[in-house]
Parts: C-alpha cells; structure tokens; sequence
C-alpha cells in the first residue's frame, strides 16, 4: 500500500506525526513484508508530500475492509495538545487466491502451445491442398507452353 499523507491544512510545520494503519491491516489477515504500520516523524514542513510504503502479503483470500488511518500530530513543539485526522478510507477489496491470479493474469503459455497445436491443422491441410493444385494447374500450363513450341 502507497500512501500520501499531507496533514498539514494550514501552512505550519507539524510535530511528532504518528501514522497508526494497525487495524486496518490486523496480523492475523496480512503479513508485512516491508515498512511499518505504525510510522512516526519527528516533524513534517509545511506544503511538503510524504509517501509512506507498506507491503503486505494477505494470508487469505476474500472481501477484506480497509478502514482509514489516523494520523496524530502537534501543531508545535512547545504545544502538548495533539491534533487527530483521518485518512481516506479504500473500503472493500477483493483478494484473489494465487491459483485465480495466475489463471486471469499469467502468460499462458501453455494455452497458447495447446492453440496453436490444436489451429495448426485447420490452416496448413487446406494450405497443402491449395499448393499442390497450384502445382498441377502450373505444371500443365508448362507442358502445354511447350507443347505449342514445338508445333
């Protein structure tokens, strides 16, 4: 999952940023593979973009909800209240089982083997069949060229 997190509305530099994206993606449904669900920042500057990467492997297949993040942050250094925002959330997705990935997205290549083994006849007997009467109608069409030569 690629986010990007602007928490900044007005134009002031935000302190001690805490992402949590932990019940959005719960342990026993998703592995992660890369980064953090629970990112912290010592400050993030005012109109700067943040990109947060996360890699998950889902340990099972099916309709999954993911829900919103909540960001948390200060709006100074010296100010001990901590502002609370929400990220979009992406709803339902569908996770597909390995076998279902390869079979609508994989390259096929023994289906394209099979096709053209199995299309191969449908194009070449008539093909043959066409270049041998080529062959006869030509082959007969010389002998009577050199027929009329002759006489």
């Amino acid at each position: 999952m690629i986010g990007k997190l602007k928490p900044t509305v007005d134009l002031r530099t935000v302190f001690n940023v805490n992402l949590n994206d932990m019940h959005s993606f719960p342990a026993d449904k998703f592995e992660l593979l890369v980064g953090t669900l629970n990112p912290k920042w010592e400050r993030i500057h005012a109109g700067a973009n943040l990109t947060h990467v996360v890699v998950l492997k889902p340990k099972q297949s099916g309709l999954s909800n993911i829900t919103y993040a909540v960001v948390t942050y200060q709006k100074s250094e010296k100010n001990t209240d901590v502002q609370r925002t929400y990220s979009s959330e992406i709803g339902d997705i569908y996770i597909m089982t390995s076998r279902e990935y390869d079979r609508r997205f994989s390259s096929h290549i023994i289906d394209w083997i099979l096709f053209t083994a199995m299309a191969s006849p449908c194009i070449i007997f008539p093909f043959f069949l066409w270049f041998n009467s080529k062959n006869k109608y030509e082959l007969l069409l010389t002998k009577d060229k050199l027929i009329r030569k002759v006489q």
